[in-house]
C-alpha cells in the first residue's frame, strides 16, 4: 500500500513515497531518508495534506536504515527501510503490499504492464506535489534498452519503465512503488533531470534484488 513520507533534513522538509510492507515497516528509496533527522509516515491517505481525512493515519518513524551499499553519486542500491514507532492499524485503506517471491528472482518483468502511484509533480510546469494520490499505467522495458538511454547507469539491480506518452514517475514520487501483477517490482529511484514529460524511462530499484536484505532488517 502506498504511503506518503515527510522527511526533515536540517531546517528543510522533503516529500517522498513509500510502501507499507508489514504493520511496522515501510519500504522506500535510500535517497529519500539519507541525512534525515525526522521522518513522518502518512498512511491511508488520498488527500495527502488533509488534516481531516478520516482514513489518514500519521505515524512518526522510530528508526530507518539505508542499504549498506547505497551509493548516492551513482544512485545504486537506492533502498531503505523505515520502522514505525507504533504498528499501523491494518484496515481496508491501510494494508501491506505484496512483495515478489524468491522464485521470481530471475523474472525481469520486461514487457509486463505495471502501475506507478504517488503524489509527485503531475506535470513539468507544476510547482508543488499533487494534493491527491495519482497513478499511471506503464510498461516495463528491458534493462538493455533502458541502459542505452541512461548511458550505462542501469545495473541488474534496477528495473525500468518506458516513458512513452510522457508517462512515468516525477519529482515527489521517489520511494514509491512500481506494482506489476499485484506485487511490488520496483521502488522509484531516478529519471532524467530535464523533465518528466519528455518520454524518457523511469528507473527503479529492483525489489527482487533486495529481498534478502529486506528480510534481514
Amino acid at each position: 500500500m502506498q504511503v506518503g513520507i515527510l522527511i526533515q533534513v536540517g531546517n528543510n522538509n522533503f516529500f517522498c513515497g513509500g510502501s507499507l510492507i508489514s504493520n511496522t515497516f515501510v519500504l522506500t528509496a535510500a535517497h529519500c531518508v539519507d541525512g534525515g533527522n525526522a521522518v513522518e509516515v502518512r498512511l491511508g491517505a488520498h488527500e495527502i495534506n488533509s488534516n481531516t481525512e478520516p482514513t489518514q493515519v500519521r505515524i512518526l518513524a522510530s528508526a530507518w536504515v539505508l542499504h549498506p551499499q547505497w551509493d548516492a553519486s551513482l544512485i545504486r542500491n537506492d533502498v531503505a527501510l523505515i520502522q514505525l514507532s507504533q504498528p499501523a492499524p491494518i484496515s481496508e485503506n491501510i494494508r501491506p503490499v505484496n512483495l515478489p517471491t524468491r522464485a521470481e528472482a530471475g523474472n525481469t518483468f520486461a514487457g509486463a504492464a505495471g502501475r506507478i502511484s504517488g503524489w509527485g509533480l503531475d506535470s513539468d510546469s507544476a510547482t508543488a506535489i499533487s494534493p491527491v494520490l495519482r497513478e499511471v499505467q506503464v510498461n516495463v522495458i528491458s534493462n538493455l534498452l533502458c541502459n542505452i538511454q541512461f548511458l550505462g547507469m542501469i545495473q541488474p539491480t534496477n528495473i525500468c519503465t518506458s516513458g512513452a506518452g510522457g508517462r512515468g514517475a516525477c519529482s515527489g514520487d521517489s520511494g514509491g512503488p512500481l506494482v506489476v501483477d499485484n506485487r511490488q517490482a520496483g521502488i522509484v529511484s531516478f529519471g532524467l533531470a530535464l523533465g518528466c514529460e519528455i518520454g524518457w524511462p523511469s528507473a527503479f530499484a529492483r525489489v527482487t534484488s533486495f529481498l534478502d536484505w529486506i528480510d534481514q532488517n
